[in-house]
């Protein structure tokens, strides 16, 4: 990803640009570095500290929005997917979630020094020092599917247990019942869905014909991996896949049409892919 979008010395253009003719978003990339410190909002209760330590990874390139990440939490090693968190700023620190999970990786014996708590300062990483908030009205009247298949909508916020009321409905019996779940609960599982989601999103395998449609634009007809086909704008098409267009434009001998011209710098280029 990273080297996709930083072009080499003596180069003005990135590879992401010779290929789709695009400058690339780097936005997601300049906020954290790899295995930064950072704390994102968990739904842990007094006395702990509602902020957990974890490292950055890498952009989360098939989940949420283009500043969504992969984190990995540094007490448990798990991988999670967050949006929400911030870099460790000595100026906003958190010494409290540091050292818990300081605390939980130090060996159970420590001989004359068990008891007693290590010296934290923490990593000294400059950021804004926005803290994690999580706002709650994004998630009211949000309606999904669970890993049951249950109909799940998100009723109300309790502000005393930090918990949403969620309706589930059973899919056989159509049975309501409404449970109390946290907000990275529901986001788990709103991320888990569309990582099916996009499991399950066929590919096309070939363009089939082409045509003008009633407002003069170009359509292509996909053949799509399950056996179907549907007309697509052309211009959506070539965003997905343009080395395909080239080929097919250059087979139609339409490289010289208005619409196909900008293809031609793509059948140019054809056997470099």
């Amino acid at each position: 990803q990273v080297l996709n979008i930083l072009a080499k010395e003596g180069e003005s253009k990135t590879p992401y640009e010779n290929c789709f003719g695009e400058t690339p978003d780097r936005s997601a990339f300049v906020q954290f570095h790899f295995m930064q410190p950072v704390l994102y909002r968990s739904n842990s209760s007094f006395p702990d500290s509602k902020e957990r330590l974890a490292h950055w990874i890498t952009p989360a390139e098939h989940c949420g929005d283009a500043l969504t990440y992969i984190i990995r939490d540094a007490e448990t090693g798990e991988l999670l997917v967050r949006s929400v968190m911030r870099a460790i700023d000595k100026s906003h620190p958190n010494f409290r979630s540091i050292k818990d999970s300081m605390l939980q990786q130090q060996p159970k014996d420590q001989g004359e020094d068990s008891g007693k708590i290590p010296s934290v300062s923490g990593p000294r990483v400059e950021s804004s020092g926005t803290p994690a908030v999580i706002d709650h009205e994004d998630l009211m009247g949000v309606s999904y599917l669970n890993r049951n298949e249950e109909e799940c909508n998100v009723l109300s916020y309790d502000p005393e247990n930090s918990n949403f009321r969620v309706s589930i409905m059973s899919p056989i019996t159509k049975e309501i019942r409404v449970e109390e779940m946290t907000a990275d609960a529901i986001r788990d599982a709103i991320e888990m869905l569309k990582l099916k989601v996009s499991e399950d999103v066929y590919s096309f395998s070939d363009i089939t014909n082409h045509r003008k449609n009633s407002s003069g634009k170009w359509e292509v007809e996909l053949l799509w991996s399950d056996g179907s086909s549907t007309w697509e704008p052309l211009s959506n098409v070539i965003v997905d896949d343009p080395i395909s267009c080239a080929r097919y434009a250059k087979e139609h001998d339409l490289l010289d049409v208005q619409g196909w011209k900008r293809l031609r710098s793509y059948a140019e280029r054809d056997g470099k892919y």
